[in-house]
Formats: C-alpha cells, sequence, structure tokens
C-alpha cells in the first residue's frame, strides 16, 4: 500500500499489461490518453452498462461519475449476468445501453504538449 497520494510509477503499464492479458484484442488498440483520478461520467449523466457493439465479447460498466461506489454491486452483477447468461435479469440496461451515446471521435480528445505532461500521464502513446 502506498503511502503517498501522489501517482502511482508504472500504475498505467501494469493495468495496461492486464488488459492485455485477460484480451488479447485490446493490444491492437492505440492508448488515445491516460487520464489520473478523473470519476468518468457521460454526457447525459447516466452509467453505460452492456454490451460493445462491433466487439464481440465485449462489454463496458463505466460512467457512474460520484455514484460508482454505489451502484458498483448492481452493475457487477447486471454485467456478470450478462456475460454469462446473455442477458440481465437482476437490472433492465436499456437506459445504460452504449449504443445511446454516439462514438467518440479520438481527434476531439484535449491534449497537452508532451513537455507538460499532465499528472499521472507518462507521456507514452501505444501506435
Amino acid at each position: 500500500m502506498r503511502s503517498s497520494s501522489g501517482p502511482d510509477p508504472g500504475a498505467h503499464e501494469r493495468l495496461q499489461a492486464a488488459c492485455e492479458r485477460i484480451s488479447p484484442l485490446l493490444t491492437a488498440e492505440r492508448v488515445v490518453a491516460r487520464p489520473a483520478c478523473i470519476r468518468p461520467a457521460t454526457p447525459d449523466g447516466l452509467p453505460v452498462i452492456g454490451a460493445l457493439q462491433g466487439v464481440e465479447g465485449g462489454y463496458v460498466a463505466s460512467g457512474h461519475g460520484v455514484w460508482g461506489m454505489l451502484n458498483t454491486p448492481a452493475t457487477g452483477e447486471a454485467i456478470a449476468e450478462l456475460v454469462v447468461d446473455g442477458v440481465a435479469r437482476s437490472t433492465e440496461l436499456e437506459p445504460f445501453d452504449p449504443a445511446r451515446l454516439p462514438p467518440m471521435d479520438p481527434a476531439l480528445l484535449r491534449t497537452r504538449p508532451a513537455s507538460a505532461p499532465q499528472v499521472g500521464q507518462t507521456g507514452r502513446v501505444r501506435r
């Protein structure tokens, strides 16, 4: 356990390596940003929970914002049902369908010059 509240050196690399081990499909994807300490939220304020269109076996459960700690147990149960059974029975996921949002354009991401990396960013971008 770290005693400092600062960024954990190597955390992004460890997370990326774990994701690549779990899903080799992710190794071909380019990392477009490496933020730290950001609570993900969607433009409409609802989380994104469900299967990803065009990505066989791909699921997402994110965007809970400040409500993540409260809603994570229900989200985890619903995603587990979706993955194992093909349908979530404990929670109606239609309002949270990832397809309700337009695809993200990576060109619209705000970036800083490599000489001024954001806290928690390594400046490394996979291509």
